[in-house]
């Protein structure tokens, strides 16, 4: 981003030079005529500032819960991490999607190597 403000700064020092320059030389109706060249010089450092400001407020807003939220369907699901770095989905956010009304027994049965009860409190 720092990159995008130092040419920012550049192209409008040489814009208010060649300003100044014909502002000296043929008077101050004619620098009239220098406005475009701020619209041109400007106008795609401007917008790169722009994208890296929106870069680094999403970075800011989603760096703490990166890899741990998703949304499926419009419904988030919260992922868990455990000691072996292994990641987990809740079965509460899974049902939410389903629509399944299985009982946390039912799925532990079923499923014995994908259920566990990880958490404080303890969720399935």
């Amino acid at each position: 981003m720092s990159g995008t403000l130092v040419r920012i700064g550049l192209r409008l020092l040489l814009c208010a030079g060649v300003a100044f320059a014909v502002w000296r030389s043929l008077g101050l109706v004619s620098m009239v005529l220098t406005l475009p060249l701020f619209g041109i010089a400007l106008a795609r450092p401007l917008l790169d500032l722009a994208s890296d400001l929106r870069h680094v407020t999403r970075f800011a807003v989603w760096h703490a819960v990166e890899g741990r939220h998703f949304v499926y369907r419009g419904v988030p699901v919260q992922v868990l991490e455990d000691a072996d770095h292994q990641r987990w989905v809740r079965a509460a956010d899974v049902r939410a999607i389903v629509g399944h009304t299985a009982s946390n027994g039912a799925l532990a049965l079923t499923y014995p190597t994908g259920w566990q009860a990880m958490g404080r409190p303890a969720e399935p």
